[in-house]
């Protein structure tokens, strides 16, 4: 899982985000709209996480043609909708065996929506270097963001999906990790 932390803003942070290609600086009412409180949307968050694991759940059940019980998400301090595709990816892998092949590394961000298609998270720039920065092999991104996420990578290879069942037979298919 990859994800974004943001802080306050002060004018070192705007300059260094101005050479640092993880950093960004965006307004707050990009993320906190107008007359919400910070406590409102991390509450907010908090339900978005706990939606995208549920989500993940059924996805993944669909994918598998079973029903895959109850599932322990161990996500710490992280919130937000971004996780549900790496959620899914991950209950599939474990339940299923099946990929990424041995010494391959893969990450996932994207909202999982009910039908199991993947949509637009944003921040992906900063997840694309965090993925890279922890050693990943491929990055599997909504199909949408992906000219984003590869104009930002230096090494890791871009996965575009569409669903979650597109990106499983794509990650099932990776090869030797990028060098």
């Amino acid at each position: 899982m990859v994800t974004v932390r943001a802080d306050r803003a002060t004018v070192l942070t705007a300059l260094a985000a101005a050479v640092h290609p993880a950093w960004e600086v965006v307004p707050r009412v990009a993320f906190i709209p107008r007359g919400q409180s910070l406590q409102e949307y991390l509450d907010r968050a908090a339900r978005q996480m706990a939606e995208s694991q549920q989500t993940a759940v059924r996805v993944a059940s669909d994918y598998l043609h079973r029903d895959v019980g109850a599932v322990r998400f161990d996500v710490g301090e992280v919130s937000g909708p971004s996780a549900g595709a790496v959620f899914a990816l991950e209950i599939v892998r474990q339940l299923a065996g099946g990929p990424p092949p041995p010494g391959v590394t893969v990450a996932a961000s994207g909202m999982l929506l009910p039908d199991g298609r993947l949509a637009r998270v944003g921040g992906i720039r900063q997840k694309v270097v965090a993925a890279e920065a922890v050693g990943a092999s491929y990055f599997v991104v909504p199909r949408e963001e992906a000219e984003a996420a590869r104009a930002a990578a230096r090494r890791i290879k871009v996965i575009p999906a569409d669903n979650v069942a597109e990106a499983v037979r794509a990650i099932s298919t990776a090869g030797e990790a990028p060098r």
